[in-house]
């Protein structure tokens, strides 16, 4: 694929230094007397030895040479022996078709967490007046982002399966066969997707939904941005093949993410496409923040080599199980507290309910109200669209921390303000 089209101005400009690139080759090889670069003395650390307890109990050590390493400046696309385990996890979990083909190959670097992987994507290729298709609604954080740098959210809507081909395809026929073809229009080039447990709906793409999508992006020629940090938290029997998994051309960019899997704090993410595009955020990131950190790194790798493959699968069960025992609590309160009131689906994936509020035209009233007199917070559904200035009745709500004795509570009272939001607006619009 030719890739130069998907770029903004900024993003075809965009180089790896020099001078880092120079300094990872020299840090490399022992050999060389490192004059070129202002590596810190290792004296002069503060840390000698680190040691880490696991949940299980087991420690891992962190010896002088390992903390010294890790303490210094390192390479840009991660720490060398982190990002090798980062490539065979997606080698294993997702077989990209592209691996190991030629200048186009699928590539893998380790980010702080998978919002920078996705966000640095999408600086990489809109500018003003671009246009990107994304689902309606969707994360609220990208459209915030796509906003800022002066681009066009273009929503799709969803069908209880993710984005609409049908709609899809009906939304980028409003561009004529010349525009489509024509790179100074402003069709959009980019098509961002949370498809597992979409953030905010809950919404689980199946395997033929994505090919479904997957054969449009190519015929129309589009980048598919998969933001995927819920991919190890589905809760049906097999996990859904990702887009990068069935990616043949080298179209996608995919984000995962540890913060669900093993620690938002950490702050760690994985970000894998074709060669020439990872390359770019290699550059971005060279001259931004150098890399992420790698005490952050080696940590996670002691706890992911401690754990072997068969012990994270073992701890990702856990994850899905304490996860859906919480649904599962957040699901009876619902039924038990909001039934007639609101509808909602069960989630299928992710950490939340997208809940719709009967015979109210905006949840903002609601939202505010149970904040000031109950203290418990939700997000409303304008945050999440496209037409953030539209009125939205949906609420989203999360599951995955809050006590299930507290969800209850939280439900009843939300129940009493939406019947005195809805006692209210049948007052003023007579309904």
């Amino acid at each position: 694929m030719a890739y130069r089209r998907f770029l903004s101005a900024v993003g075809r400009r965009r180089q790896r230094p020099y001078l880092r690139r120079q300094t990872e080759e020299v840090q490399s090889d022992q050999a060389v007397i490192p004059l070129n670069a202002g590596l810190a003395h290792p004296a002069l650390f503060p840390y000698r030895t680190a040691t880490l307890r696991l949940q299980d109990g087991r420690q891992v050590e962190l010896g002088e040479e390992i903390m010294q390493e890790v303490q210094q400046y390192s390479n840009t696309t991660g720490y060398p022996p982190f990002r090798d385990w980062c490539k065979n996890f997606i080698l294993e979990h997702h077989s990209p078709p592209c691996w190991g083909r030629g200048e186009n190959a699928t590539d893998v670097i380790v980010t702080n967490g998978a919002a920078e992987a996705a966000f640095k994507v999408l600086e990489m290729c809109l500018e003003t007046d671009d246009t990107i298709i994304v689902q309606n609604p969707t994360y609220a954080s990208a459209i915030d982002l796509v906003q800022a740098l002066g681009a066009k959210p273009v929503g799709v809507p969803g069908d209880g399966r993710g984005l609409s081909p049908l709609h899809l395809r009906e939304t980028l026929s409003k561009w004529t066969p010349d525009e489509v073809k024509d790179p100074n229009s402003d069709f959009p080039k980019l098509m961002y997707l949370v498809p597992t447990g979409g953030n905010p709906t809950g919404e689980n793409m199946t395997l033929e939904r994505k090919q479904e999508i997957y054969a449009i992006a190519k015929e129309f020629d589009l980048l598919i941005l998969e933001d995927d940090p819920y991919y190890f938290v589905q809760y049906t029997d097999s996990r859904v093949p990702s887009f990068l998994s069935i990616d043949t051309d080298g179209r996608v960019m995919r984000a995962d993410s540890f913060s669900k899997t093993v620690s938002p704090g950490l702050r760690l993410g994985i970000l894998s496409g074709p060669a020439p595009l990872v390359d770019k955020i290699v550059a971005h990131i060279g001259s931004t923040q150098e890399h992420s950190s790698n005490l952050s790194q080696v940590a996670l790798l002691m706890a992911l080599e401690a754990w072997g493959q068969d012990g994270f699968q073992e701890h990702v069960k856990k994850i899905q199980s304490v996860y859906k025992e919480q649904r599962d609590a957040m699901q009876s309160s619902a039924e038990k507290w909001l039934s007639g009131l609101a509808e909602w689906d069960l989630p299928e994936a992710g950490i939340y309910f997208w809940i719709r509020i009967k015979d109210v035209q905006d949840s903002r009233k609601i939202v505010e109200e149970v904040r000031k007199h109950y203290q418990i917070g939700v997000s409303p559904g304008f945050a999440f669209s496209t037409k953030p200035s539209d009125p939205s009745p949906f609420v989203r709500v999360s599951f995955s921390y809050v006590a299930p004795d507290t969800i209850d509570f939280a439900f009843q009272k939300l129940a009493d303000v939406i019947r005195e939001t809805q006692k209210t607006e049948r007052r003023e619009y007579g309904t």
